[in-house]
C-alpha cells in the first residue's frame, strides 16, 4: 500500500498541473518561518531555488503555500500569488463583498507594508546569489 501511495505521489507533483505559475509579473517569497524575504519574478526565483522545473516540491494547505526550492534555503510563496492548481493551491471561491472596516492589529503591519524595505530581485545587492 506504502508503494502505491509513494507512486501517486511521485506522478502527481510531475504532472503539469503543479507546475507553479505566478498571477502577477513578480511574487513576494517568505521562508518557512512565513516571514517576507524578498520579492522576484519567476525566472530569478527558479534559478534561485534550483529548481528550473519550476515544480511545485511541497504544498502546505493550513499556510496555503508552496515550498519552491529543492535545495538550500526554503523559499516559500503563497497560493494567492499562484494561479490555482489541482494538487496544491486549488482555487479558492472569492468571499462575498462586505461594507465593514478592517482595522489592523497592534504590531500586525497593513496590507502592503509587509514587503515594504525588501529587496526586489533581480537588481539589488540584497537579493540571494543564484548560480
Amino acid at each position: 500500500m506504502l508503494v502505491v501511495e509513494i507512486l501517486a505521489a511521485v506522478t502527481a507533483m510531475t504532472t503539469p498541473a503543479n507546475i507553479i505559475t505566478f498571477k502577477h509579473a513578480d511574487v513576494l517569497v517568505v521562508d518557512a518561518a512565513n516571514e517576507p524575504l524578498f520579492r522576484s519574478s519567476r525566472d530569478y526565483l527558479l534559478k534561485a531555488a534550483k529548481n528550473p522545473a519550476g515544480q511545485v516540491v511541497r504544498y502546505d494547505p493550513v499556510g496555503k503555500r508552496v515550498l519552491v526550492s529543492i535545495e538550500g534555503p526554503e523559499y516559500w510563496v503563497r497560493c494567492a500569488e499562484l494561479a490555482p492548481m489541482a494538487a496544491s493551491c486549488p482555487a479558492i471561491l472569492p468571499k462575498p463583498a462586505t461594507r465593514s472596516v478592517k482595522i489592523p492589529r497592534a504590531g500586525v503591519p497593513a496590507k502592503g507594508m509587509a514587503s515594504r524595505g525588501l529587496p526586489t530581485c533581480p537588481g539589488d545587492p540584497r537579493c540571494p546569489q543564484s548560480d
